[in-house]
């Protein structure tokens, strides 16, 4: 089994290495329980102009299973996703920054998720006691707007760090 790790890169030179070493901890950690699973990281450099895409080239030369896909400039996080979902070719694809936001050993939990049968895993931050006052309201806000407007399909404080299977990346890609 093949899993896919997708991670957008924006000017990340400097951390980058110290984020792909706990990546490759945590991948080291899932594998040794799992020796049937593979996995390959995919990271969008998504025109960084700090050599991100360079440490990321060098990344590759020392390891097959790191990929580079260089977008030619800044098109943002997004875009930089949406490249590398379209990019990834695992039974299933983990979506995480590379800048430390969302925690690699993390995975290993999304993975439980999924092969127990869930299709999609989401990521929910915990409380922030140390956000601001304007920060808790402003999502408060937006949550209660989003329920009224969409229903109950939001997850308050859902983040873009998930899990999608491979016939959720296959319907993605038929967007746009």
């Amino acid at each position: 089994m093949l899993l896919s790790l997708v991670s957008p890169v924006y000017n990340e030179a400097e951390s980058l290495p110290a984020f792909h070493r706990e990546l490759i901890a945590a991948l080291g950690r899932l594998t040794a329980t799992d020796p049937a699973m593979d996995y390959e990281i995919v990271y969008v450099d998504d025109g960084s102009v700090d050599g991100s895409a360079q440490v990321v080239a060098a990344l590759a030369a020392s390891d097959t299973r790191v990929r580079l896909v260089a977008l030619t400039r800044n098109y943002g996080k997004e875009a930089a996703l949406a490249a590398g979902i379209r990019a990834a070719r695992g039974e299933a694809s983990v979506v995480l920054d590379s800048d430390g936001q969302h925690p690699p050993e993390m995975i290993g939990q999304f993975v439980a998720a999924w092969r127990a049968g869930a299709n999609v895993v989401v990521g929910v931050r915990a409380a922030n006691p140390s956000a601001g006052i304007t920060k808790r309201a402003a999502s408060g806000a937006f949550y209660r707007l989003s329920r009224m407007l969409a229903g109950d399909r939001l997850i308050p404080e859902s983040t873009d760090f998930c899990l999608i299977d491979a016939a959720a990346r296959e319907a993605f890609g038929r967007y746009p």
